[in-house]
């Protein structure tokens, strides 16, 4: 599992080669703009790997409330730059009840994190 913050900034990850999932910590309520993505680019050559939407799955990932969110396959293990594009149009509550958002606040998007979790086959 690998963590990394919800930002601007590219951030260089070590990838070994299998399939992953992208889930955000932080809430079980997440909406987004058209213009969100998260683009993935090996740093040995230019072309971006294709990350999927997947069907999003609610759960606990390291003691916090997550929803997976993404999908994609690394073909070549190494270095890889993960670019997030829009990060501030992510809006996340806490709770997938309507009812109980109404009072809540929604989790400041500075507060959650993505994490990349490789699927063990």
């Amino acid at each position: 599992m690998i963590l990394s913050k919800l930002s601007y900034a590219p951030t260089n990850i070590h990838f070994e080669s299998g399939t992953y999932h992208v889930y955000l910590l932080g809430g079980f309520d997440v909406s987004f703009s058209s213009e969100f993505d998260i683009r993935i680019k090996p740093e040995a050559n230019s072309h971006a790997i294709l990350v999927k939407p997947t069907l999003r799955f609610r759960s606990y990932e390291n003691g916090k409330k997550s929803v997976r969110l993404f999908q994609f396959e690394i073909s070549e293990r190494g270095d890889h730059e993960v670019i997030v594009n829009d990060p501030m149009s992510v809006r996340v509550k806490p709770s997938m009840l309507f009812i109980k958002n109404l009072f809540l606040k929604e989790v400041d998007v500075k507060d959650c994190q993505l994490l990349f979790s490789r699927v063990i086959k």
